[in-house]
């Protein structure tokens, strides 16, 4: 607009003195005529412009010439405002000066966005002196500008906002968060808030879209945006789960890995390559960057991780064989293979890996063989699931009239449905295979195919009176994180009930086929393998302590009200005395039932 360029001519002038026709062209981005007719704009304005002529002549303004017109928008009175926000108090003996001058930006702007701009300080934060990630700095990073705008006005207004937010080898998926800053750090953009009372930080990067919120953010009146970013920033550090992990890696791998990792020591290896010790915030954070490195690479430990991603690998080479493609894909297979992975072992797994697999690290088809398998041997008239665990899980149930219920890993979802022809108000049941039962007519009842580790997702704000996990709790990404997400969705007075393996199951287990004492075994926690009891070839597994399968949903603020280990009965033994037999063996099941107070 005109009148933005005459604004800017007059303080262009103001700051460098005089400036020739084509040197204020060049610096407007305009022609020498067009400056022409500005000058004379300004001059028919009252605006003291006069020009000198010669060699070193051009425009400039009376020296005594002075105004209060800043010309600055609301967008431009923002941006400064953050710019002053990298200046810490006395940075350069200029922190008062500095304070003033941002004081007067604001009060220059219009009633309307004033309140607005004076609380940019408190909720932008640029190149803070505590980096979260203590990465070299980031030249460029991709994000969407229809995005940061949403956020910004989300944190300015402190309203609530909606992100569909793609996390480190997750599809993304959305969430609502209350906003509470903005902090850029290394050249990375990082979004600070709550989520269900909880901390969370996000990388502007990874937010795919956002959506505006009416509502207001629920927010402490006495947030310091620098002293939680710094706060983060320790915990992020030094958080209980952080792993350091032992390999072996080429020169290119080392500064692909040093963007990620948290800290890197390194030193020189045979063959070029480096050996280094990374650190990670967590096992699934390790897990996720070296799958993504392009180089050469070779993990020396810990155990449980090169056995994790041994299996990933194995399961993707399996899944890329030409002997794998099938009937009907469109797909051929010509030449021949020079090499191959030997996933003998993992396929004579696969059918029976149901207590380690998580939701990622297996395909649909072999989940859908795994639901099928389960239905079958759950169904029969003699399974433990009949005559021992659904009994003993109905009773702790109790009464379901009027209830709203959740069922995490509902299978096809026969045991819900019969909670809501007991009486119950209404049910979602939710899978990650779509085998689901005919709802009948009349019955309020919804099934999600998904990740139970994403329930805040599937299941959005809704709250229940009841949430189920029976045997499912182990397919979860972090099942402490589950707990959390479960706590949030539960009423006042709303219970949890959560059916898993006996502790001692696998203890016993682990007891008989490495020959330990069983008190050894059973505070053993690293992965065992053992015969499957149903299927084929063997299960590899992790131990658990009791205080293993507790502690998480207490740290999620839930109180253990009932716990009960089902015992064999004599109809059992009547009818399948294989299994009763196991069953004074291996303990079978434990019911734990929480509530929120």
């Amino acid at each position: 607009m005109r009148a933005d360029r005459l604004v800017s001519l007059v303080l262009l002038l103001r700051q460098r003195g005089r400036l020739s026709a084509a040197a204020i062209a060049k610096e407007l981005e305009v022609s020498t005529r067009t400056v022409l007719r500005d000058i004379d704009a300004l001059s028919s304005a009252g605006i003291p412009v006069y020009a000198e002529r010669g060699r070193h002549g051009g425009f400039s303004l009376l020296p005594d010439f002075t105004t209060d017109l800043t010309g600055l928008n609301h967008e431009e009175a923002l941006a400064l405002l953050v710019a002053g926000s990298r200046l810490k108090a006395g940075a350069f003996g200029l922190g008062a000066p500095l304070a003033s001058a941002m004081l007067k930006v604001i009060d220059a702007l219009p009633g309307t966005h004033r309140d607005t701009a004076a609380g940019v300080a408190e909720r932008f934060l640029i190149e803070p002196e505590a980096d979260l990630l203590a990465r070299p700095l980031h030249t460029h990073e991709d994000i969407d500008a229809e995005v940061v705008t949403t956020i910004r006005s989300a944190v300015l207004n402190k309203h609530k906002v909606r992100i569909r937010y793609a996390a480190p080898g997750a599809e993304p998926s959305w969430r609502t968060i209350d906003p509470i800053g903005l902090v850029s750090a290394a050249g990375l953009g990082y979004l600070l808030a709550l989520r269900d009372g909880e901390d969370r930080t996000y990388r502007l990067s990874r937010i795919r879209q956002a959506e505006h919120s009416d509502q207001p953010a629920e927010l402490p009146d006495d947030i310091d945006l620098d002293e939680l970013w710094k706060q983060r920033s320790r915990r992020f550090r030094h958080g209980e789960n952080q792993i350091t992990v032992q390999l072996r890696i080429s020169p290119p791998g080392v500064e692909e890995l040093t963007g990620t990792a948290l800290a890197l020591r390194m030193k020189d290896d045979a063959d070029g390559w480096v050996r280094a010790q990374a650190d990670f915030q967590d096992a699934r954070h390790a897990e996720w960057a070296l799958w993504q490195l392009n180089s050469e690479w070779e993990i020396l430990g810990p155990r449980t991780l090169r056995e994790s991603l041994y299996r990933r690998a194995a399961g993707l080479a399996r899944r890329l064989s030409p002997s794998h493609v099938g009937e009907g894909s469109g797909l051929e297979t010509t030449g021949s293979v020079n090499e191959s992975v030997d996933c003998t072992e993992y396929d004579a797994r696969t059918r029976s890996h149901v207590h380690l697999g998580r939701v990622d690290d297996m395909s649909e088809e072999t989940w859908q063989q795994i639901a099928e398998d389960y239905e079958t041997v759950r169904s029969s008239e003699v399974s433990l699931d009949t005559l021992i665990e659904w009994p003993a899980q109905r009773r702790m149930i109790g009464d379901v009239t009027g209830l709203q219920i959740l069922d995490l890993g509902c299978g096809n979802g026969a045991k819900t449905m019969s909670l809501l022809q007991d009486g119950a108000h209404s049910a979602v049941g939710v899978d990650v295979v779509n085998a689901f039962v005919e709802v009948p007519e009349g019955l309020d009842m919804r099934f999600v195919v998904g990740d139970i580790s994403d329930t805040a997702e599937l299941v959005g704000d809704q709250t229940f009176d009841l949430v189920l996990i029976f045997q499912a709790t182990d397919y979860a990404r972090d099942p402490a994180d589950l707990y959390r997400q479960v706590a949030a969705r539960l009423n006042p007075g709303g219970e949890l009930i959560v059916a898993t393996s006996h502790p001692f199951r696998f203890a016993v287990a682990r007891a008989e086929a490495e020959n330990v004492p069983l008190g050894v075994a059973y505070r053993d926690t690293s992965l065992f393998s053992y015969p499957a009891t149903w299927g084929q070839g063997t299960v590899t597994h992790r131990t658990e302590t009791i205080t293993d399968k507790i502690q998480p949903v207490l740290n999620a603020g839930l109180t253990l009200v009932e716990l009960d280990e089902p015992e064999p009965t004599e109809e059992l033994r009547q009818k399948s005395p294989e299994r009763a037999q196991w069953m004074d063996t291996h303990f079978g099941t434990i019911l734990l039932k929480f509530r929120k107070d």
